[in-house]
């Protein structure tokens, strides 16, 4: 009987590691898709900003709407690939989050039918 409640705290400690272990890597998963949403919002406003001074510089209107249509599709480029960027870093942390906890699952799984 003391080894069936050994065996039991052990898989409870073994479950409390594995949520402390998933709940770090969600942590760093959000520090990592902050980081980087920091540093679009930081190039955007660089870019932003020099398309401005680009733009006053125009000597005529043609000039002046061609240089703001290419600055749109450049930023409507810019946001899809940021897009598809964050949406990959964000699966890879909700992986790497998920990972400790479906290995208590299949320890679950396991000694359920043992």
């Amino acid at each position: 009987m003391a080894k069936s409640f050994e065996d039991a705290a052990a898989f409870n400690q073994a479950s409390v590691d594995a949520l402390m272990k998933s709940a770090a890597a969600s942590m760093k998963g959000m520090e990592d898709l902050n980081s980087e949403l920091v540093a679009f919002s930081r190039r955007s406003m660089e870019e932003g900003v020099a398309a401005a001074r680009d733009l006053s510089a125009s000597r005529s209107v043609m000039e002046t709407v061609a240089k703001q249509g290419e600055f749109a599709r450049s930023w409507a480029d810019g946001c899809m690939k940021h897009m598809v960027k964050m949406n990959e870093m964000a699966l890879a942390a909700s992986r790497d989050a998920m990972e400790p906890l479906s290995a208590r699952v299949s320890a679950a799984s396991e000694t359920a039918r043992g």
